[in-house]
C-alpha cells in the first residue's frame, strides 16, 4: 500500500472505516492504519512523545489489569477454602450442626 498517496474523500472514508470497526475489524492499535488516516485527514503523524506516553499508559493499564486479576483469584481461592471448611464442619457428626434440610 506504499507508493502515491490518493486523496479521499474524508466523509466516505470515515463512513468506510464506521463500517469496518462496526463489523468488528480491529483497526488499532495499527501505526501503518493510524499513520494512513491522519494522512488522508491532514494531519501530522503521531510524535515520538505521545507515542511514548501512549506505551507508558498501556504499561499501566496491563499492569494493573494484572494487579486486579491477582486478586480476584486469590479472593475466589479464599472463598473455596471457606466453602469447603465449611461443607466439612456441617459433615462431621457433633459438628454444631442443627439439623437443618433434615
Amino acid at each position: 500500500m506504499h507508493g502515491d498517496i490518493e486523496t479521499v474523500d474524508l466523509k466516505e472514508l470515515g463512513e468506510y472505516v464506521a463500517k469496518l470497526a462496526g463489523a468488528g475489524m480491529p483497526l488499532f492499535p495499527d501505526e501503518e492504519v493510524e499513520n494512513q488516516l491522519r494522512l488522508q485527514g491532514g494531519l501530522p503523524e503521531k510524535s515520538e512523545e505521545v507515542k511514548q506516553a501512549q506505551e507508558e499508559a498501556e504499561r499501566k493499564a496491563e499492569e494493573q489489569a494484572a494487579t486486579e486479576r491477582a486478586a480476584a483469584e486469590a479472593a475466589a481461592e479464599r472463598l473455596a477454602a471457606e466453602q469447603a471448611a465449611a461443607e466439612k464442619a456441617g459433615a462431621e457428626p457433633g459438628a454444631g450442626g442443627t439439623g437443618e434440610g433434615a
